[in-house]
């Protein structure tokens, strides 16, 4: 009898160190959030937050009792472990990394003198981005960061074309992008949001991407200088699009989400087709339009809000 009643006990240990191991991942990823400046969730409401966290916690209760998992400590601290996951997520508590001394790169006029154009590569491993367009003209590209480990910025002039390259392992990062020439951008991150605040006007293509992670779009347009075309995209992240355009600009809009809710808020635009994972939008009197720009977001997992206007 004491042989057939080592077996529960021990299945009942294998049990509580599995649930002690997943929480201690989960408190270690919570502080990995902290230290790189690299939250998820952030575009999400704390409300909404606290409802996944309460369904989640249930659903994993839920999955134990069903399990038969009777170590009602380690099962607490697994479910602890994961609302403080989530909340972390959100970076509500976070200290913010830019009261860390800034890495600041420029490129402009007086390191490669007057260009045609300006091609913007940018690749990070881990932190978020915010990109800015800016009507200076002291600078081409400007790069400001907060860790020196692993980062670079290279340069050269093709045919009287600035091609920049940036690349990071881990740090958020600001762009500073001239907008009065002709330029083109190519933004990725692994792990971390992207939030862009530009004006397309000399805009050829850009592309916003994030494996993990929210993208925020910001775009204005009161005209365009030639046609341009934009694709955002996140495997697992919100995305906002908020779009102006300019009554010369023939401005077309489609989103997809794989799972996840869409909504829109329109003025001056009309539903070319809609259903309940894809909407396509377009500018009034779109084919009178001189210069088009098209917009393509996509999320595998997560919301999808258009805002998209004319003045």
């Amino acid at each position: 009898m004491r042989k057939r009643s080592s077996e529960p006990e021990g299945s009942a240990l294998e049990a509580r160190e599995i649930l002690l191991i997943l929480s201690g991942l989960l408190f270690i990823t919570s502080g990995c959030f902290y230290i790189t400046g690299f939250f998820p969730l952030s575009s999400l409401p704390l409300e909404t937050v606290i409802a996944i966290s309460m369904v989640l916690s249930g659903a994993v209760l839920a999955i134990l009792g069903l399990l038969r998992v009777r170590n009602g400590g380690p099962a607490v601290l697994l479910v602890l472990s994961l609302v403080v996951l989530l909340v972390a997520s959100t970076g509500i508590l976070a200290v913010s990394t830019r009261a860390a001394k800034p890495f600041v790169k420029s490129v402009g006029p007086g390191d490669v003198g007057a260009v045609s154009g300006l091609v913007l590569e940018c690749d990070v491993d881990l932190g978020s981005v915010e990109i800015r367009s800016t009507s200076g003209r002291d600078f081409y590209v400007r790069a400001v960061y907060y860790t020196n480990a692993s980062g670079s910025l290279r340069y050269e002039v093709v045919d009287g074309l600035l091609v920049v390259n940036i690349s990071l392992s881990s740090s958020p990062l600001e762009l500073y992008v001239a907008d009065w020439l002709p330029w083109s951008a190519d933004v990725d991150t692994d792990m971390g949001s992207i939030e862009a605040y530009l004006n397309a006007t000399n805009l050829k293509s850009l592309v916003l991407s994030s494996s993990l992670g929210s993208v925020e779009l910001h775009i204005e347009a009161a005209s365009l200088t030639s046609n341009c075309t934009i694709r955002v995209q996140t495997s697992l992240g919100s995305i906002q699009l908020d779009a102006e355009v300019g009554e010369e600009v023939g401005c077309q809009i489609e989103a997809r989400t794989s799972l996840g809710s869409l909504d829109k808020e329109l003025n001056g635009f009309t539903v070319v087709e809609e259903r309940w994972n894809y909407l396509c939008i377009r500018s009034s009197s779109f084919e009178e339009a001189s210069k088009f720009m098209y917009v393509s977001v996509r999320t595998v997992l997560g919301s999808v809000e258009v805002r998209a206007r004319r003045p």
